[in-house]
């Protein structure tokens, strides 16, 4: 323990400190902000960035980590951490330094912070021993979970084998790795292959006395135990539906319910819904009077989709297809140079995402919220609750204009599909924050201006 508190001082004082030389160099560079108003104002920006890099995990030494998304989330930390004091600025302009000077900060600061970052995880992956892991079941779930761990060297796992209860698999290999034995000689197997985690890779079933009698033998040893799914969510940004039970939603999520997160939500959510439309108020008078020029149909389209607890609502848009479009029925979606429903205005809208504007009117009467499960259609839904397992379940929450699926993966045109994002809408709405909110609204205001969504 006092090695990884030495770990921890050391990130924090470098990281710091690093900080400390951004801004003094700042006011080197400029020296008429070398004011005492602009010094305390810097150190808040400072006590902002440590503040959501805390938050986020970076002074917290894990089992697992993966430099790339630490690397993301490195940035996402000094965005949102910059953003603050920008945001606060506005209304504090005396007080506050330049905004430029945060920015040009914050730039600086994320790419030293990078290197130093990258430089302590080389020195970390030198000095720091191998872990032996063996999994507990294997079958799909724990040949999936090794697939993972195979696939990110990084974490330094070595997989040292399987146990199973089934005697037709023992002394077979799953994954090039052997099933060494039954569940009840896991003790053994952990004190002579010195292992140091344990992974539980059982769904579907109760697990047996055999199970749980190996289990309770290596509670006294110094090997760790995870669940499957926690360790492949940290380590894909999704919950596997397929190797998950209904004990997972009582345990991980509990009460879907967050009272003081979803107050302050709605707030953010009428507050930004009503800015986005204000300031987007050109391009939509430039759309609807460019949409009705073009075939003189209407400039709204109003879908039904289905919102939280299954209350179906109107969702609104602009128009970006034919008229009449979908008088056979609906359809899945399609990629728009494939759909030859889709206007040469709606191509144009709907790589944007301005297509979707009208839809702060559903954040601000409360049908949607900024960020969440994407709302589906009523008539996919019920195909979709009979094929995928739990999908009722992402309409806990209030559907979003965006999400973590948006951000993660591809649109969604099939049950496939639907499959794989129901997966990342579980890995949010389990991990749902603020923070989250805030990084996934950011990206997917930059996915839209480069022309590319899910």
């Amino acid at each position: 323990m006092r090695h990884l508190s030495r770990q921890i001082t050391v990130l924090f004082l470098v990281d710091l400190l690093i900080f400390l030389v951004v801004f003094g160099l700042i006011f080197m560079l400029r020296p008429e902000t070398f004011k005492l108003e602009f010094i305390i104002s810097s150190s808040v920006v400072i006590l902002c960035w440590l503040y959501v890099m805390y938050l986020k995990g970076f002074y917290r030494i894990m089992e697992y980590r993966v430099f790339w998304k630490d690397s993301y989330h490195l940035f996402e930390a000094i965005c949102i951490g910059s953003a603050i004091p920008i945001i606060v600025s506005f209304f504090t302009k005396p007080i506050f330094i330049p905004r430029g000077n945060i920015i040009i900060a914050a730039i600086v600061a994320f790419m030293l912070l990078l290197l130093w970052r990258f430089l302590f995880s080389k020195y970390m992956r030198i000095y720091k021993k191998h872990k032996n892991v063996i999994i507990i079941g294997a079958g799909e779930t724990g040949s999936t979970i090794a697939r993972e761990i195979k696939s990110h060297p990084e974490l330094n796992y070595d997989l040292v084998g399987f146990v199973d209860d089934d005697v037709e698999k023992i002394g077979t290999k799953v994954e090039d790795i052997e099933v060494l034995g039954p569940c009840t000689a896991l003790a053994s197997l952990v004190q002579e292959l010195n292992v140091n985690i344990i992974i539980l890779a059982i769904t579907g079933k109760p697990r047996s006395n055999e199970t749980l009698f190996g289990i309770a033998e290596c509670m006294k040893l110094k090997a760790k135990f995870f669940e499957m799914a926690n360790l492949y969510s940290y380590l894909t940004g999704k919950i596997p539906i397929n190797y998950i039970t209904n004990s997972w939603f009582i345990y991980e999520l509990g009460t879907p319910e967050k009272p003081f997160y979803d107050v302050i939500k709605r707030i953010c959510d009428v507050f930004f819904a009503i800015l986005v439309a204000i300031c987007t108020a050109p391009i939509m008078l430039f759309l609807v009077i460019a949409i009705k020029l073009q075939d003189g149909g209407e400039v709204l389209y109003k879908q039904d989709r289905v919102g939280k607890d299954g209350k179906v609502f109107k969702m609104l848009k602009f128009r970006t297809m034919i008229n009449n479009a979908e008088k056979d029925g609906a359809v899945w979606a399609v990629n728009n140079n494939e759909d030859p429903r889709v206007t040469k205005i709606g191509k144009i809208a709907r790589k944007l995402r301005f297509d979707e504007l009208p839809q702060m009117y559903n954040i601000i009467v409360g049908d949607m919220s900024l960020v969440g499960p994407r709302p589906e259609r009523p008539e996919f839904t019920c195909e979709l609750e009979k094929q995928i397992p739990f999908y009722q379940r992402r309409h806990w929450v209030i559907p979003g204009w965006t999400g973590w699926a948006q951000i993660m993966f591809r649109y969604g045109a099939s049950v496939d599909d639907a499959h794989e994002k129901l997966q990342y809408d579980f890995y949010y709405i389990k991990n749902r924050s603020a923070f989250l909110d805030i990084s996934i609204f950011i990206k997917a205001i930059a996915m839209a201006l480069s022309g590319r969504h899910g």
